[in-house]
């Protein structure tokens, strides 16, 4: 598979919540927070990659083939259109952000996604205040790390 392949699939399976569809969720398009919806999803690519962790050869029953690893970040920002209530808020998009954490948790090889052995999700810092346009959202980065090996 691909970085590209891996995070499609992200964007499918956010895209089976409730909670989001194709008119609230996208890749790297934040053009979205302009449409009027009370939250959002954008997948943005993370890193790729983890220094000391390349592969490994399967001797294996005779056979020597080499598994190659690859380890993937994928970004996954969730936003909640901003009341007067600042607490409401906070509580939207934190409440938003625990169901996309408990939703991938059901999927640690990402719905059986060939290659795909593991991946683990957390949600990064403290959520953040966005203005796009007359809008403004609070915003919560969530980290998907996805393990993917293949033989070579």
């Amino acid at each position: 598979m691909t970085y590209a392949g891996v995070q499609t699939k992200v964007l499918t399976l956010l895209q089976g919540m409730s909670e989001f569809d194709t008119s609230n969720s996208a890749e790297s398009d934040f053009r979205l927070l302009a449409h009027g919806k009370a939250q959002y999803g954008v997948i943005l690519k993370g890193a790729t990659g983890i220094a000391g962790k390349s592969g490994q050869l399967d001797a294996s029953n005779g056979n020597y083939e080499y598994q190659r690893r690859d380890d993937y970040t994928v970004e996954i920002h969730v936003f909640r259109s901003f009341t007067t209530d600042v607490l409401a808020t906070r509580a939207a998009v934190t409440s938003l952000a625990d169901a996309v954490e408990a939703h991938f948790d059901k999927y640690p090889d990402l719905d059986s996604y060939s290659g795909i052995i593991d991946s683990r999700i957390d949600v990064v810092g403290e959520a953040d205040e966005w203005t796009v346009g007359s809008g403004t959202y609070w915003r919560q980065v969530i980290e998907l790390k996805v393990v993917e090996l293949s033989t070579v």
